[in-house]
């Protein structure tokens, strides 16, 4: 393994674990946070609902996006991840009423969601059709790692400040990482060469 590879596969998992991290710390700590600020909880599971709402459209519109062959997959995967990271860090500062929960949940799914359209050609483009497999499971492994940690950690820190706004803080710094991961893998990118033609 050459040292640009090496480097594209650390970063590729560092985009992924920062990724999934603050994904899973947001979604377990919503319903709970949503309460605490004031919502029933039927409001706060609605928050799901909207969030459902926009990964369902930005699914569909980043993967026709990727299908073209003049998009920049890491620049789509750095816009989409850092302004999620945004979205997350700021949202204790509009999160008292119902109405901004339902929007950050919204804006949470159309932006989040889009980059599960991202990871095939993401990890094609890291590595090569021969090692694809191994390739995602790399991707998978680093998922697990994510959400077995991401949880804890926001957890750990809302017991020890007692500020349930840390923990979107956390989340969104993950995403922050990962959108900056993104940016540092075509730094090292180097033009994969299809080894294997596929055919059906």
């Amino acid at each position: 393994m050459t040292i640009a590879s090496f480097c594209r596969t650390v970063t590729g998992l560092l985009v992924t674990y920062g990724f999934i991290s603050g994904d899973a710390a947001c979604i377990f700590h919503l319903p709970n946070y949503a309460e605490i600020k004031g919502s029933s909880p039927r409001q706060a599971a609605s928050l799901f609902s909207a969030m459902g709402a926009g990964g369902i459209f930005t699914r569909v519109v980043i993967g026709l996006m990727a299908s073209s062959p003049s998009t920049e997959y890491t620049l789509l995967q750095f816009g989409i991840v850092g302004v999620t990271g945004l979205i997350t860090i700021f949202f204790p500062l509009f999160s008292s009423t119902y109405h901004c929960q339902i929007a950050f949940a919204l804006l949470y799914g159309l932006y989040s969601h889009g980059t599960n359209s991202l990871m095939g050609p993401l990890t094609i483009q890291l590595t090569s059709l021969s090692d694809v497999a191994i390739g995602f499971g790399i991707v998978y492994f680093s998922c697990g790692i994510g959400y077995l940690l991401g949880p804890v950690i926001a957890s750990f820190i809302y017991d020890v400040t007692q500020v349930y706004d840390y923990t979107f803080v956390f989340g969104g710094a993950c995403f922050l990482l990962s959108s900056m991961s993104t940016a540092g893998i075509s730094l090292f990118q180097t033009t994969v060469i299809p080894d294997r033609t596929l055919s059906i």
